[in-house]
């Protein structure tokens, strides 16, 4: 497994899984297609956002 790069990339996953198992209860429970998409979409904005902050870390390491 990788470590995260700093604290904020941390959070950053932690937020993606916990909206990776919301959308599923939203979509079964709710019975509301339109708020598990919003779910799913946000939670592949918050991993593009991650991979871009350990993207950045590790850059700005490198130039050290």
């Amino acid at each position: 497994m990788i470590k995260p790069v700093n604290v904020w990339e941390a959070v950053m996953w932690a937020s993606v899984a916990g909206m990776l198992v919301c959308a599923p209860i939203t979509a079964l429970v709710q019975q509301d297609p339109t708020g598990t998409w919003v779910t799913l979409i946000a939670a592949m904005t918050a991993a593009i956002a991650a991979g871009g902050e350990r993207h950045r870390v590790l850059q700005g390491r490198g130039r050290d």
